[in-house]
């Protein structure tokens, strides 16, 4: 076994959980789409078959065989004003909800996609427009624009935006958190071919349910501002023959029973079907944001000594170690104060060795192994240090070259590895995925290299189409140690490689990872609480306790001699075979 300097691994946090779709109410939805769908058709076919809006009536008509609701003041026939309107209202609110899912979809789609700043600053913006009353805001804007369908439009459409765009916002950021999503981001996927390919389909079905709401409100507020006269009067539509109807008498004539109730009637029917049937959608396809817990409950950790030594830390071998991490401290906010996760973590990995972190649960060995690549989440915040990677600050790069290194020199196995593939996508193609990504090859080429790949981790030619739930659990994990070495990384990092596998298939995979890094000068950091997994690999072994690093040595020291209470509570749980009897 060879050494190989110090690192933190990388870990990818654990997908949030899904919520379980509620049932109930599938039958009612459709009832309502079938609702929507009718009423369009009528809309767009009734004003053909009645004639559109006669004028052949007496003013203020009761209903009669010839005009069924009615005339009003000027003899128009009600019908016809109520399917003519029903073609304005209906095409105002479907032409307001376009403009709302497609401008509030891409600003959150950007807000969630980015993160950061400019998250920050959309969110921001959609929050200001939140914070004020929808209506007073159309009716400003309305009142700025003109009157006028298009202007009416223009301005329900971009208003409810921020709604959208809130929604969309928050589900492209659970979307990232997805584990196969983290993944390809650690293997160096560009932020628009991450969109494009994992992103986007995950959030476009959760457009529909926003357009149909979209639609619900706009006509609501159609006919708020027409009422309120920042409609075309010359163009009928539902708002505007109540308008007319207030204002023309009809509540003092006794008209309003055929008058206004209609349209009434006609905008509760079309908003209520719009409503199940979004709720509907929303049923089907939207996911629900789970709870993250925090390992350490909100509690700050308590200092500890570090025992190891200057030369323990960094081999005296490594001149110039392939990573360096020196005075790193990170922290996260919280509703009580910040909590600090790492506390001054100093370690090296030199060229071709193979370094052990290991620690209980919550003591820090994956928020630092994140931020040796800068995929914290958005709480953490490192507050000194640095990282240095082959010479290079990881701290200073910016996006693009920190893209060209992760999934090319730095290769990552992340946790929970067999949810980090995409469940649509068959594995080899996901290994072309990251080959691709880094090499400029043609897809015949990239195929072959996956292929070539798969073969030398144990996936068989007949297995290399298959979809992630056709392998086994060890299949898995072999496909995704596949995608962290197809570009031939400097370094590997394997965080808990071996965790959700049996003991047989834990063997595997340790065994695996040996004998790739055999005949190489491939660096290895091995993440995990399994210190057996560790010592079989290892050549030099990190104890982390509560966010510090309190011990450090060759596996045999470590082992054989801990000086830490933690390293020795670890040791204490190594199995160990029974003595034979004494005679």
């Amino acid at each position: 076994m060879t050494g190989q300097p110090d690192v933190v691994a990388m870990v990818l946090a654990p997908a949030p959980t899904l919520g379980r779709r509620t049932r109930g109410g599938g039958r009612l939805a459709a009832a309502g789409a079938a609702t929507v769908i009718a009423m369009c058709l009528l809309a767009l076919a009734g004003p053909v078959l009645v004639g559109g809006v006669l004028t052949d009536g007496a003013p203020f008509g009761s209903p009669s065989l010839a005009h069924p609701l009615g005339t009003d003041d000027l003899g128009r026939d009600m019908v016809g004003l109520l399917l003519v309107g029903g073609r304005t209202s209906l095409a105002i609110a479907l032409v307001a909800a376009t403009i709302a899912t497609v401008a509030g979809g891409a600003l959150g789609l950007t807000a969630g996609l980015l993160a950061g700043r400019a998250d920050m600053v959309i969110a921001r913006g959609l929050d200001i427009v939140l914070a004020l009353p929808f209506l007073p805001l159309v009716l400003v804007v309305g009142a700025f624009l003109g009157p006028g369908p298009v202007g009416e439009a223009l301005v329900i459409g971009l208003a409810w935006s921020a709604h959208t765009g809130r929604v969309i916002r928050s589900q492209t950021l659970e979307a990232r958190s997805r584990p196969h999503v983290q993944a390809a981001r650690a293997m160096g996927a560009p932020m628009a071919w991450l969109a494009r390919r994992h992103l986007l389909p995950i959030v476009t079905p959760l457009l529909v349910p926003q357009f149909v709401r979209a639609a619900g409100a706009a006509l609501i507020a159609e006919a708020s501002l027409t009422f309120l006269g920042l409609g075309d009067p010359t163009i009928p539509s539902w708002g505007g023959t109540i308008a007319f109807g207030q204002a023309r008498g009809a509540l003092l004539s006794g008209a309003w029973t055929w008058w206004i109730v209609p349209p009434g009637l006609c905008i509760a029917l079309v908003v209520t079907a719009l409503a199940v049937t979004g709720f509907g959608l929303e049923e089907r396809v939207q996911p629900r944001i789970a709870h993250w817990t925090d390992d350490g409950q909100g509690r700050s950790p308590t200092p500890a000594t570090a025992s190891m030594s200057e030369s323990a830390a960094s081999p005296a071998s490594a001149a110039t170690p392939l990573l360096a991490v020196t005075g790193l401290a990170i922290e996260y906010a919280t509703d009580r104060g910040p909590v600090r996760a790492v506390r001054r973590a100093d370690f090296s990995v030199g060229e071709g060795e193979v370094v052990g972190i290991v620690g209980d649960s919550g003591s820090g060995k994956s928020t630092l192994a994140m931020a040796l690549v800068r995929l914290t989440s958005s709480a953490a915040r490192t507050t000194a240090g640095s990282i240095r990677f082959a010479d290079r600050d990881l701290r200073t790069l910016g996006a693009d070259e920190l893209r060209r290194l992760r999934g090319d020199r730095i290769g990552l196995v992340p946790q929970n590895a067999m949810q980090g593939l995409d469940p649509v996508i068959d594995v080899q193609a996901q290994v072309v995925e990251v080959i691709r990504a880094h090499r400029t090859i043609d897809a015949r080429a990239a195929g072959e290299r996956a292929s070539a790949m798969l073969r030398r981790v144990g996936i068989d030619d007949a297995r290399h189409h298959a979809y992630p739930h056709e392998l086994s659990g060890g299949m898995r994990q072999r496909v995704v140690i596949a995608m962290a070495l197809v570009n031939d990384p400097a370094l590997l990092i394997a965080d808990e490689p071996t965790t959700g596998l049996d003991v047989i298939v834990q063997h595997e995979i340790a065994d695996l990872l040996a004998e790739l890094r055999e005949g190489t000068r491939m660096s290895m950091v091995i993440v995990s609480h399994d210190l057996p997994t560790v010592v079989r690999l290892a050549d030099r072994i990190l104890v982390m306790s509560d966010g510090a690093i309190v011990e450090a040595g060759s596996v045999n020291r470590v082992i054989g001699a801990p000086e830490h209470p933690a390293t020795a509570r670890l040791v204490r749980a190594l199995p160990r075979l029974a003595p034979t009897g004494a005679g």
